[in-house]
């Protein structure tokens, strides 16, 4: 995807695509003459699995897309030397904040984390409060969560200043809040009158989504969680009877209202067939939007939560912890982690030993699969988790000067080993047995 189409906002169709469960786990390799802080941030953030800058070659852009199809060459990983020095990084995860209150937050991400697991953040909020970080305790996790994140996590504000001056900015600020949206799936093969509900449809208190067949409607049930399905007529009774049922069953298992839309012409179904009673609607797409707003009348704002826009801005969320670099190569890196990510994800390292490299900071993005570690690193260092990782965006500049460093740190290494086995300069040789029939007599000259 090229940042410079104009008919709509590039990460916007990212995140879009991000929220459809057929589609979550698809690949974008970013091309863009625009290779910012703000841009590549945002690219980040969205989970790319590449960013290449404009001009480049057509073998690079072909490698990385065999990187994004998880198909690296092996010569790729053979470049690799152990890093005994500066090898510490302190690592930046990204998520998304759902709600916060004067007790806490509540955020989705791409770690496994754990009740107790203590974390520091920052946001637009500790940016607005003058903090350098936030420091949360872990209370709750979740899994299979919506949007594009398999991470919920609910955390509690641990530093009691920081929980006060929270407070009060919670208190402060509640014009700001918007009411918990409710989430609507819509079942229509029709891509007009998808489109049709959605622009009818009150998005400030409603989130939809949409499954073209109720097959594909199924696998979105655990995914989604919806308080109300919309499924046509037409579709329900051509699906098969054990489908019907399964579907049936998930309503009544997330207590979810659910709609069915009917022709003017269409049989009414036999009602004594089903689990849960439907409510029923005409065809015409207003009929059906004023349906919804009934069985699932607007939710009221809690006055003690902030709920935050769903765009990557307003709700953006970093996570910081610590790793290791293990291992070091011309595409990317092993990592040692404290807490576990769920890849394929994007991380940020602060890296010492290549800020001669205008590398410091540089992004990468960790594949399956994740490796638990043992020994020290996981006893003493609570280092715990492994993954490897390839490089986000780096131009020939600066891998060029990437390989140097690896060319150089490869040759220190590769001294010590033999300085360590060989004999110093200036040694005395040690001393003949006096017994020995060979041995010289000594000069004194």
């Amino acid at each position: 995807m090229d940042l410079s189409v104009k008919d709509k906002p590039p990460f916007y169709i990212i995140d879009k695509v991000r929220n459809s469960p057929a589609t979550r786990g698809l690949e974008f390799v970013i091309v863009s003459r625009d290779a910012s802080k703000e841009n590549l941030e945002k690219a980040v953030r969205a989970g790319v699995s590449h960013f290449i800058g404009i001009p480049f070659e057509k073998d690079v852009l072909l490698e990385k897309i065999r990187i994004a199809f998880g198909a690296i060459p092996a010569h790729q990983v053979q470049n690799y030397f152990s890093l005994e020095n500066e090898s510490k990084v302190k690592v930046v995860s990204y998520g998304r904040i759902s709600y916060i209150s004067k007790e806490g937050i509540h955020f989705e991400c791409r770690l496994r984390l754990a009740p107790d697991d203590e974390l520091y953040i920052t946001s637009p909020l500790s940016q607005e409060l003058g903090l350098q970080g936030i420091k949360l305790k872990v209370t709750g996790t979740s899994q299979d969560v919506y949007y594009n994140y398999p991470s919920a996590v609910d955390a509690a504000w641990v530093d009691e200043k920081q929980k006060k001056l929270i407070g009060s900015w919670v208190t402060s600020h509640r014009e700001l809040n918007s009411p918990k949206k409710t989430k609507i799936l819509f079942i229509h093969p029709e891509l007009n009158s998808q489109r049709e509900f959605l622009n009818q449809t009150n998005q400030t208190h409603y989130s939809v989504r949409f499954a073209n067949h109720i097959d594909e409607a199924l696998e979105s049930f655990n995914y989604m969680k919806p308080a109300c399905v919309v499924i046509h007529s037409k579709e329900w009774t051509q699906t098969s009877s054990v489908l019907q049922s399964k579907i049936q069953d998930s309503l009544v298992k997330l207590n979810a209202q659910w709609i069915f839309v009917q022709d003017e012409d269409s049989e009414p179904p036999d009602q004594s067939h089903f689990k849960l009673l439907p409510g029923f609607s005409p065809p015409q797409i207003s009929a059906t939007v004023m349906a919804v707003e009934k069985l699932c009348p607007i939710l009221p704002a809690d006055p003690d939560k902030l709920y935050f826009s769903k765009t990557l801005e307003d709700s953006r969320l970093k996570i910081y912890f610590f790793g290791k670099t293990l291992e070091l190569g011309e595409t990317g890196c092993r990592l040692a982690l404290e807490f576990e990510p769920v890849p394929p994800c994007n991380l940020q390292l602060d890296m010492k030993s290549l800020s001669k490299q205008n590398l410091r900071n540089p992004y990468v993005r960790a594949w399956p699969p994740v490796m638990k570690l043992s020994g020290d690193l996981a006893a003493k260092e609570k280092l715990r988790f492994g993954v490897m990782t390839h490089f986000l965006g780096i131009d020939d500049h600066h891998g060029q000067a990437l390989r140097l460093f690896i060319r150089e740190a490869e040759m220190k290494e590769r001294i010590a080993a033999v300085a360590a086995i060989a004999p110093k300069m200036g040694d005395e040789p040690a001393p003949a047995d006096e017994s020995s029939q060979d041995t010289p007599p000594k000069n004194e000259n």
